[in-house]
């Protein structure tokens, strides 16, 4: 498979979930609608970071799969991950920071909050430190920075585990299957007070239904589709399992969406991969946008303010950032999804 498939858009669109699930909360102090409809179960975001994780899990495994040299393996992952992401945190921590914070300029820069931001925030720390000295300290969310970065962390562990499994044999359909099995049994029965644990658990399983699809190749079906459509639907509506039936079902709707000849999703393709720069632009943009509006801002003025300022970052970012760090790879378009 090229890049003739739906992967690409199915990322960007998932971004921009993202930012709308965001903006009721950041924008409007107001809990995100999905939530109260599924019972707590999910959200706009929540449902976008799994497809990004099942979207990952397919494509990370076929490019380890398709070439399997651990040193290119992991040269192309952190030329896609780190380049743009140390360009954000170095442009929030030192232009956004020094320009929002209530403190002196002196005493921010003093501050060794300012720098464990900038390097905290890499996934190969244990997780993103969220906080700058005197930024966003009276939002709705308060002194978060940039909330969505916590998930890349987890991203990031996926790929080392596809990395150890292809390094020992074991990156199969039977291993990873076993591997799921498990990981379904504890989001069933594990605590879910714990957020980083229960949280890891169910990413890395949307990651591990993704790899298991790949590997065992599927064809889309419409009935096969429309049976895990309703099943969702189900889950959504009992509240009851959702994560359980988001891997399961979930995973086939969006893979077959991905590989689909017979749907196109439109984007912004020729502005290139706009999906990573507009994940990670855009919970800071809310943030200064709903501290700029203050007692008038809403979810509708943060989502439509904030949006086209992001895929503006975001291209700028692409073209700049994250596309010239791609080239140094020696093939930049790796099979089966774009700029994986």
């Amino acid at each position: 498979m090229g890049r003739n498939n739906n992967f690409d858009a199915l990322r960007f669109w998932a971004a921009l979930a993202v930012l709308w699930g965001h903006s009721f909360p950041l924008g409007a102090n107001q809990p995100d609608p999905l939530d109260a409809l599924t019972h707590g179960q999910t959200s706009i975001g929540g449902i976008a970071v799994a497809i990004f994780f099942v979207i990952s899990g397919y494509l990370i495994t076929g490019s380890y799969r398709n070439s399997p040299r651990p040193l290119r393996f992991m040269k192309s992952r952190a030329l896609r991950i780190f380049p743009g992401l140390i360009a954000v945190l170095l442009l929030t921590a030192f232009v956004v920071g020094p320009l929002i914070t209530t403190l002196p300029l002196r005493e921010y820069f003093l501050d060794p909050l300012t720098y464990k931001f900038a390097y905290h925030s890499l996934p190969i720390f244990k997780g993103n430190f969220d906080e700058l000295p005197g930024v966003f300290l009276t939002s709705n969310t308060p002194k978060s920075v940039n909330g969505s970065l916590w998930t890349l962390n987890y991203e990031f562990r996926c790929y080392l585990l596809v990395l150890l499994f292809g390094m020992v044999g074991l990156l199969n359909r039977v291993v990873m299957s076993i591997g799921l099995t498990l990981l379904l049994a504890l989001i069933v029965f594990m605590d879910h007070s714990n957020f980083l644990f229960s949280n890891s658990v169910i990413l890395t399983a949307y990651f591990f239904a993704g790899s298991i699809l790949f590997l065992i190749g599927i064809t889309p079906n419409r009935f096969l589709v429309a049976a895990c459509l309703i099943a969702i639907i189900a889950s959504l509506i009992v509240g009851a399992r959702f994560p359980v039936v988001m891997t399961l079902a979930g995973s086939y709707i969006v893979i077959c969406i991905g590989i689909s000849n017979a749907i196109r999703i439109p984007y912004l393709s020729r502005f290139g991969d706009l999906s990573y720069g507009t994940y990670i632009y855009a919970f800071t943009v809310q943030q200064i946008v709903a501290l700029t509006f203050a007692s008038n801002s809403t979810w509708l003025i943060n989502a439509a303010v904030s949006t086209p300022i992001v895929v503006g970052l975001a291209a700028l970012s692409w073209r700049y950032v994250e596309k010239p760090a791609l080239d140094l790879k020696s093939n930049r378009l790796l099979p089966y999804g774009g700029s994986e």
